[in-house]
């Protein structure tokens, strides 16, 4: 029997299951149109052949031929259509699995309007007013992805499977009387998201397998209890924004401590390092929001969703517990705790600079802007006019943006000469990048704060927003701004020398290519071997194809020029070990879809695959291992400076790190022993597991310690050398 829906014929067999599958179609259709077989063939696959009672489609009646999403009033109609049919024609239904966007799964679950998206919530069960059971999962055509497919499968798992409990689970509303427990899961709700004036308003608690406590009134009180009976393992999701809350006693006693499950989520390269997510989809349990009713207003300090939070982290650790003795997740559960310090410390800016920064660039961009206005003719920023006054000049533009107008990119700009253009682009992007975000960001001390995201980057690199300094070029007025916050104190920087390239060399265990780094301009010395001349007859041109090649080849790229070209058969030739490991590295990627660095960080490259294909894959593969324990090796050493400024009781600081840099600002009386603590962190790198890699007790890690009144001068400063292999010295 064939049953209209929203437009479409879809085939409906009564009684047959009690599973009903809802297409969701938020652009309109072209009539009716049968069960495709290709969705058949899918359900067959993923279990639903036998269980289902129908499958049904929703999208709005009347959509214009020119939008391509419809407004949620027509897609809430076409919600209650399907909702009617199914009534009407599957009675034996009990749930209802939806196959939608976003917008989709707002309508059907309105309560959760706002808080949510399909990521956060694919696979939970909701109740829907009628009784019946909701659970949404992606658009049916992501099911093709390799890196959407298990979470799409594993819904429908949980549809078929998951039985929803009669009631959330039970809590207490205080830490009872003479706890004593080895390990604790917390999690806060607080009032906004800046620690330094918003508050704790939940503590939630969870010491076992069925004990927690929701906690709402004397929550300093329990803070304190914490302190004083810290468990030998404190654990979080996102511990990095709930430490900021809960006090730097806190912090202090709970350091070393601290298990992470969002760090453990990505180190082992988890796509989505979502809580909700994770819960779905390695948990039994109903999903965060499955509590939520449509006649209830949702509250993240609903005990319900607190509980759950709660009751998933502890499962995620307790199935994940075995891997927090890999390097990478120990590294990072205790770089939390000094990240979270950073942001709440921040980084001082010199505000008369500021002022001064702002009105000369908006000064200049105006300037700019009337010139440029004046000579073409039209408002630079109105760019589909300019570039119709740019091709009727002459100018070719070739490149073009994803919906088919003319880019017109930097690269394009310098391509053409267009360099007035280009000025006037960056005067711009520096007052609504850089002064503009400063000035809205910067809090009443004068400090500027920065929130860098461990394991942010695939690769296993931080990332940075609000402000992100990652962004802050080699050039130009940014980094003038930074400067110390002490009378007479200093910003200190640390740049590692050749991180990429000695990483390399030391994990591929290629003695050859030790030899060639040890040399002065190593560059230049296989410029010379490839092109066969001396090395004081050696081109800039040779010498630039000798770099750029190495990087390329270990980024994952290949030579273009035919300078290139002879230089990497020269590479390829000597430094043997290194590319083998490389090939190795690229063909496992390919095959595995995912490669792991020394430190055991995972990077899946499933969604590479997806976008990229198999050489993205392959790319990715030979570059992400090297990238990533280089930046974990910038880490340990800006971990373990942080450790001895502690130690040591410095009032200095560190700031963040950039890649493999590192941004101190330093108090005038303590510049000899912030020294030596930066150069005992390169030295107690033989400490880590790195010692076990044999090449890191000849080849040293090293780099250059620069200290000046801003961090742009600190560029021009003395080189104050630091290496891993240098002797050890006694703290001044």
């Amino acid at each position: 029997m064939f049953v209209e829906t929203g437009g479409t014929f879809c085939d409906v067999v009564r009684g047959k299951g009690d599973v009903a599958v809802v297409l969701a179609t938020p652009s309109g259709g072209n009539g009716p149109s049968p069960l495709s077989d290709e969705l058949v063939a899918w359900m067959k696959r993923v279990g639903l052949d036998r269980r289902w009672s129908g499958v049904f489609t929703v999208y709005p009646r009347h959509l214009p031929p020119d939008k391509r999403a419809a407004p949620l009033k027509e897609l809430r109609a076409g919600w209650q259509r399907v909702l009617r049919t199914i009534n009407t024609f599957a009675r034996t239904t009990r749930r209802i699995l939806l196959l939608g966007d976003t917008a989709m799964m707002r309508v059907a679950v309105p309560a959760i309007n706002g808080h949510a998206d399909i990521g956060a919530v694919h696979g939970t069960i909701f109740t829907l007013a009628d009784g019946k059971e909701l659970v949404p999962t992606f658009p049916f055509e992501r099911s093709k992805l390799v890196s959407v497919k298990p979470w799409m499968e594993r819904d429908v798992a949980r549809c078929l499977k998951l039985t929803k409990p009669k009631a959330p689970l039970p809590y207490v509303t205080q830490v009872p009387v003479g706890l004593k427990p080895q390990r604790m899961v917390i999690d806060i709700e607080t009032t906004g998201l800046d620690p330094l004036s918003d508050r704790i308003t939940v503590l939630g608690l969870q010491w076992s397998d069925t004990d927690r406590a929701v906690i709402t009134e004397g929550i300093d009180e329990a803070i304190a209890w914490l302190v004083e009976n810290m468990p030998e393992e404190v654990i979080f999701h996102n511990a990095q924004f709930d430490l900021a809350f809960m006090g730097k006693a806190f912090r202090d006693a709970a350091y070393g401590r601290i298990r992470d499950t969002l760090v453990l989520a990505r180190a082992r390269g988890e796509l989505v390092a979502n809580l909700k997510h994770l819960g779905n989809y390695y948990t039994a349990r109903p999903g965060n929001y499955a509590w939520v009713t449509d006649d209830a207003h949702h509250d993240f300090s609903d005990p319900a969703y607190v509980c759950e939070d709660l009751e998933v982290t502890w499962r995620l650790y307790r199935l994940w517990e075995q891997e927090t003795e890999k390097p990478v997740v120990q590294l990072f559960n205790k770089a939390v705790v000094m990240a979270c310090e950073q942001t709440l410390a921040g980084s001082m800016l010199d505000g008369a600079a500021l002022d001064r920064l702002a009105e000369d660039g908006a000064r200049l961009a105006a300037e700019l802007r009337a010139q440029l206005t004046e000579k073409y003719g039209v408002d630079p920023g109105q760019q589909e006019q300019l570039c119709a006054v740019l091709r009727e000049a002459g100018y070719p533009l070739s490149k073009k943006t994803e919906s088919g107008k003319d880019a017109l990119t930097a690269e394009v700009l310098e391509e053409l000469g267009l360099y007035d253009i280009l000025e006037w682009r960056k005067a711009m992007k520096l007052d609504s990048a850089f002064v503009g975000k400063m000035r809205k960001l910067v809090r009443p001390d004068g400090t500027l704060p920065h929130h860098q995201v461990m394991l942010g980057a695939d690769t296993g690199r931080s990332t940075m927003h609000d402000f992100n300094w990652q962004q802050a070029g080699r050039k130009g007025p940014v980094k003038g701004l930074l400067v110390s916050r002490f009378p007479g104190g200093k910003i200190g920087a640390v740049d590692l020398a050749q991180a990429e390239l000695r990483v390399g060399c030391i994990v591929s265990g290629d003695e050859v290519m030790a030899e060639w780094l040890r040399q002065k301009d190593a560059h230049r010395v296989n410029a010379a071997n490839a092109f066969g001349v001396a090395f004081e007859d050696v081109t800039e041109d040779q010498r630039n194809a000798a770099k750029t090649i190495v990087f390329r080849l270990m980024y994952g790229g290949s030579s273009v020029t035919d300078a290139q070209k002879r230089v990497e058969k020269y590479l390829r030739a000597t430094f043997k070990k290194l590319f083998a490991k490389l090939e190795r590295d690229g063909r496992k990627a390919m095959e595995e879809k995912r490669i792991v660095d020394y430190y055991g960080k995972v990077r899946n490259l499933a969604a590479v695959w997806d976008n990229r294909g198999k050489w993205g894959c392959r790319r990715a593969g030979i570059n992400s291992p090297i990238q990533g324990l280089a930046s974990h090796i910038a880490l340990t050493i800006t971990l373990r400076v942080w450790e001895l400024f502690r130690e040591l009781r410095l009032q200095s600081l560190v700031l963040f790190g950039v890649h493999d840099s590192i941004v101190m600002d330093l108090h005038p009386d303590e510049i000899e022993k912030a020294t030596w603590c930066v150069q005992q962190a390169f030295r107690d790198l033989l400490k880590t597991p790195l010692a076990r890699l044999p090449l890191v007790h000849s080849l040293p890690i090293e780099g250059d310690l620069q200290i000046a009144e801003s961090w742009a001068a600190t560029k021009d400063a003395p080189k104050i050398p630091c290496s891993s292999l240098s002797a050890p010295e006694e703290c001044p």
